[in-house]
């Protein structure tokens, strides 16, 4: 059974792109308010999303750029403000046959690596 979230990108829509290189653009709501003391991200805010997924022998490498904007107010004298983020992303997602091959050659901090 398939997830419908638009967050999640199946290995086999991976492995059909030209040359092993998805393409993930997408703009989508936040469906959840993200807030801190005095920065949010107000629900159905935009978030920009442009990846590129590259299946290679350990799992998946994500990279590209994840943007939004937020809101908040100065600390000193409470004026609005308007932060842009543009974050980069670059991250391999091992797949668990590759966490097993690690942890079994010893290397215990394989547990937390994103699978």
């Amino acid at each position: 059974m398939q997830n419908n979230s638009p967050f999640i990108v199946y290995l086999t829509d991976i492995a059909a792109a030209a040359g092993g290189i998805f393409s993930y653009q997408k703009v989508l709501p936040i469906s959840e308010e993200i807030s801190l003391d005095l920065v949010e991200i107000p629900t159905g805010t935009p978030l920009e999303i442009d990846l590129q997924l590259q299946l290679i022998s350990e799992g998946v490498l994500v990279q590209g750029s994840i943007k939004v904007e937020a809101r908040g107010k100065c600390a000193r004298c409470l004026d609005p403000l308007q932060i842009f983020l543009d974050e980069r992303v670059s991250e391999v997602i091992f797949t668990p046959e590759e966490i097993a091959r690690l942890l079994a050659e010893g290397d215990s901090e394989a547990q937390d690596f994103p699978a």
